[in-house]
């Protein structure tokens, strides 16, 4: 595994190209089978890049970084879990205000914004 710093030149649609942004000599990105790229400097909000020799285009997975262990995630986040696990306890919940206020009481040490557009994100029906 090598890690590396990238370059910061994109090409000209603005879009990261992950085999060219290698620092230092070509020739090793050319012999890898996988270039993987980990962008994103919020814990909620992370993106693997990656790229193979065999494939023309760029793949992308979003990924959710667990503050307490360092560990990266695929799917919902832990707050997301949180949330719904607050909502089973609450079924009779209104409103996204209603169930933001809930998770709060319930010792979620969020935002009411982070909250609040976690919730709409989630698409839950409320009765």
């Amino acid at each position: 595994m090598f890690i590396h710093h990238s370059k910061e030149p994109q090409d000209a649609m603005g879009i990261p190209d992950i085999i060219s942004s290698a620092r230092g000599n070509t020739a090793i990105t050319g012999k890898m089978d996988i270039i993987m790229h980990l962008t994103g400097s919020q814990p909620e909000n992370k993106t693997l890049n990656y790229s193979g020799r065999t494939r023309v285009d760029t793949k992308d997975i979003k990924l959710w970084q667990d503050i307490n262990t360092g560990l990266l995630h695929h799917g919902s986040s832990k707050r997301k879990d949180e949330i719904a696990a607050v909502l089973a306890h609450n079924p009779q919940c209104k409103n996204v205000s209603q169930l933001v206020k809930l998770c709060k009481v319930a010792g979620m040490q969020h935002s009411e914004s982070t909250l609040t557009r976690d919730i709409k994100e989630m698409e839950i029906t409320f009765t």
